[in-house]
């Protein structure tokens, strides 16, 4: 109901803290932080001569400016510590630092989104996003009959190392995963809370959402469906 939508917004979207204590926020990486950083802004699908002249009322650009994600980390994230979820450093990702000073003060830790959301679609996307093909983490079996099988000590060290990297990867996945479902879940609210056509949601949401942000975040290819859909909502 819209005095439900208008309550959320109050409690979670208002307040600039709050925000960014319980949610994840969306930002453009902008052309001089570009720039700096050595970034190329990812191109459209389509030239602008094969879109609508009346394209959504407005005229498309050729490139789309980089969208990143910001939230609250720790790199030894545990319930009730104050941080959202782990950092980026805890994920393994790699930051950017850009020039936003609404969240410096409070995390100046910048990820491009397709590197966080990619791993909703592995198949499809880790080659693309990460450059390496994707390989399923094998599955744990209990072997009954180690104790007739003879190795030698250095073959035991390295299966050891090997299966302690794997568990690690394993663990930065999964963790990743939840939060690419937290940030995907999050577009979804925002989306139906702009459905339920109540103009203070909206007005508060289009403060934090450019027209040309969800243009890219809808028809970027490196993004799941999912949040192709959510974003296109």
């Amino acid at each position: 109901s819209r005095p439900s939508q208008e309550m959320c917004i109050r409690l979670l979207w208002m307040n600039e803290e709050d925000r960014y204590s319980f949610g994840v926020t969306f930002h453009e990486v902008k052309p001089h932080d570009q720039k700096r950083l050595c970034m190329n802004a990812p191109k459209r699908l389509r030239a602008p001569e094969d879109a609508p002249k009346a394209f959504l009322g407005k005229t498309p650009s050729n490139f789309y400016d980089p969208v990143t994600v910001c939230w609250t980390g720790s790199s030894e994230w545990k319930p009730h510590c104050g941080a959202l979820w782990w950092s980026p450093v805890g994920l393994g990702l790699q930051t950017l630092q850009l020039s936003e000073p609404h969240v410096s003060a409070m995390s100046a830790e910048f990820v491009n989104i397709e590197n966080v959301m990619w791993v909703l679609e592995p198949y499809r996307l880790c080659k693309p996003v990460t450059g390496t093909h994707w390989k399923p983490f094998p599955v744990g079996r209990k072997n009954n009959n180690t104790k007739k099988r003879q190795f030698r000590q250095s073959s035991l060290l390295n299966m050891s190392t090997s299966n302690f990297k794997v568990k690690v990867a394993r663990h930065r996945f999964e963790k990743q995963k939840i939060l690419a479902t937290y940030i995907n879940s999050e577009l979804e609210l925002l989306t139906k809370m702009c459905k339920g056509r109540s103009y203070n949601c909206i007005w508060w949401i289009e403060k934090s959402f450019s027209y040309q942000m969800l243009l890219n975040m809808a028809s970027n290819p490196l993004l799941p469906y999912c949040c192709n859909a959510a974003a296109m909502g």
